[in-house]
């Protein structure tokens, strides 16, 4: 079940690596496509340190391990919910001209 748990997750990092790239050709001047690259790429690595960092607290304060992975799953999912929720709301299908 991990195995295609992270077969899944993997596949989908394919479209969220390529993302910032996909995105800041289509809104961005070629002048500031560099920077929203940029931009966008560290904060995927940002998110992905965030996760790291988060987990290494959860489970030095948990003595349960069981209750740790409820926790974290819990946790990213209210966040991942939350964000796109916010993208939902925030992001437009075009750039404004």
């Amino acid at each position: 079940m991990t195995f295609w748990a992270f077969v899944i997750i993997g596949i989908g990092q394919l479209c969220v690596l390529a993302a910032p790239i996909y995105i800041s050709e289509m809104w961005f001047p070629t002048e500031e496509k560099t920077v929203a690259i940029s931009i966008g790429t560290y904060c995927n690595f940002l998110g992905m340190n965030f996760a790291v960092l988060f987990v290494a607290l959860l489970f030095d304060n948990v003595n349960n391990t069981s209750q740790g992975m409820d926790i974290m799953n819990l946790t990213f999912a209210i966040m991942s919910t939350v964000a796109h929720a916010l993208c939902l709301v925030y992001i437009k299908d075009d750039p404004i001209q």
